[in-house]
């Protein structure tokens, strides 16, 4: 395997390989206490459907297999196995401001082997990975909650530098000045770029999303891999930025990284973390 590029002055084009951890287990305490803990909003949105999810969430942990925590940590592992460092996005340690859909898990969450999810931060900073902020959809409208979820996870990760709003929630003048204050330098939301915008924002190009709706079968990694070697082939003719943004808890996400990764290994990429990027690109901020 080729050794990994240092900079972009290397490279023929540049991938920043970003994750979205939504949730690490299903039907534990943590899980339980955000279904109840959301309930009223639940009810409001999906009526009878509301119940429903209790036992559904009891089901679907059956499935899971892997345990999606475990898929997570695979993706980090192919990841150093490859020699690319990548961008994961976790949601802050404070849930004051989570809603239905944020994820339930919190900083002291069981990860894997006994492990807690801390441990895990600082395994992937000890390892060059970068940790950015997952803003909660309660967050993205007020900014002393949004100041205090970034606070709340610098704490744990000191060079936190970008952010990733979930489910794209974000309020025009409102979001990215509050991040920005805060301490953000970018925001790489699904978002396109605005020149108005207080913080550099970094939308991305490919992501996983049909997995979510189209299932892991091969057929889907498949069809989905089709086109993004398309875009990645024509980013790398033109010597641009891409990235990618991939939920490691889908079934099928890690099939596709590693096709992504073995893409890389045959040529000219070089694949920073988003702070190491800015660094390199300092015009950007």
């Amino acid at each position: 395997m080729p050794e990994p590029l240092k900079s972009g002055t290397d490279s023929k084009c540049t991938v920043l390989i970003t994750h979205d951890v939504d949730a690490l287990h299903r039907w534990d305490s943590d899980h339980l206490r955000h279904l109840l803990r959301t309930f009223p909003e639940s009810w409001k949105e999906q009526g009878l459907k509301a119940p429903a999810r209790i036992p559904w969430a009891l089901l679907r942990r059956f499935w899971d297999a892997p345990p999606l925590a475990e898929r997570i940590y695979q993706a980090f592992v192919l990841e150093k196995e490859y020699q690319v460092h990548a961008t994961y996005f976790f949601f802050s340690p404070l849930r004051t401001h989570r809603r239905l859909r944020d994820g339930w898990y919190g900083e002291k969450t069981r990860f894997r082997s006994g492990q807690r999810l801390s441990a895990f931060w600082e395994e992937l900073q000890a390892s060059g990975f970068e940790i950015g902020l997952h803003l909660s959809t309660g967050a993205h409208e007020n900014p002393a909650a949004i100041k205090a979820e970034w606070e709340s996870l610098k704490q744990r990760v000191p060079k936190l530098a970008c952010n990733r709003s979930h489910c794209m929630k974000f309020k025009p003048g409102l979001t990215d000045k509050a991040l920005k204050e805060a301490g953000a330098l970018a925001d790489l939301s699904l978002l396109k770029p605005d020149p108005a915008s207080a913080l550099l924002r970094i939308p991305a190009d490919l992501w996983d999303g049909y997995l979510e709706a189209g299932g892991h079968s091969p057929d889907a990694v498949d069809s989905l891999w089709f086109e993004w070697e398309q875009s990645l082939e024509e980013a790398y003719a033109n010597q641009r930025l891409l990235t990618i943004l991939l939920h490691p808890e889908n079934a099928g996400a890690n099939q596709l990284l590693e096709r992504l990764l073995e893409w890389i290994k045959t040529r000219e990429v070089w694949t920073p973390t988003v702070s190491e990027f800015l660094a390199s690109n300092p015009r950007s901020l």
